[in-house]
């Protein structure tokens, strides 16, 4: 109580064992706590990606990366929803920013992999 990192990492680790309803509650205690964090708020998008509220998701993203462009998770978050409303084009260009942002990171190199894929002609997934 009272650190925004460990509610999120309580998130985070709600989200991995797939209690969205304990993890949603999480990243709103932290930004409740800490007002546009941006970190609280893509872990509360991807709860909502998990949900299936691609839409939601989506919007919540946008909005975290006009405040923060250079934020991986959020760029890379943005491109699985994307890529669940069947927007291929938008995915590529989403993980393509993740991937610039740090290529050597995890992330990084999942997202090339990703733009890499949707690159030769995997249009038709």
């Amino acid at each position: 109580p009272g650190s925004v990192r460990i509610t999120l990492a309580v998130g985070d680790a709600y989200l991995a064992a797939r209690r969205y309803g304990d993890a949603e509650h999480a990243y709103r205690s932290a930004l409740a706590a800490s007002p546009g964090h941006p970190n609280a708020a893509v872990g509360l998008a991807a709860v909502w990606l998990a949900r299936g509220d691609d839409e939601r998701a989506v919007r919540l993203l946008e909005r975290v990366l006009l405040d923060f462009p250079d934020h991986q998770r959020a760029q890379y978050d943005l491109a699985r929803a994307l890529f669940a409303r069947r927007d291929l084009e938008g995915a590529r260009e989403a993980w393509a920013k993740a991937a610039e942002i740090d290529p050597g990171s995890r992330l990084g190199r999942c997202a090339g992999d990703f733009v890499e894929l949707l690159s030769d002609g995997a249009t038709a997934l």
